[in-house]
């Protein structure tokens, strides 16, 4: 799971890494869906925008089971992207779409 933060890991690596975390995220709880949340949270930092907001899209997908806290992480996560300048619109659309349905 920490290859997300590994810059040496090609564009399309990434992206099945970050769907993976997703399924895993999708069917377990407590410190390892935690685990799958810190890594999607790492995705929405990358430089390229389709991994940033695939991240977005999966924390969406998993933010029904996040405890409080991760919610909280991810949200504020999310915020950060939305403060950025020069954004990509569809990291800004995907992020704005995150927070509407998270609250």
């Amino acid at each position: 799971m920490e290859i997300i933060c590994n810059g040496s890991q090609t564009y399309l690596y990434i992206l099945s890494a970050l769907y993976s975390i997703e399924q895993v995220g999708q069917i377990t709880t407590g410190a390892l869906l935690t685990r799958c949340v810190q890594n999607l949270i790492k995705g929405t930092k990358s430089k390229v925008p389709n991994i940033r907001f695939t991240a977005v899209k999966l924390l969406n997908k998993l933010s029904s089971r996040m405890s409080n806290e991760d919610q909280n992480a991810s949200q504020n996560a999310v915020k950060s992207l939305l403060e950025e300048k020069n954004q990509d619109i569809d990291v800004k659309f995907f992020a704005t779409q995150y927070l509407q349905k998270s609250g």
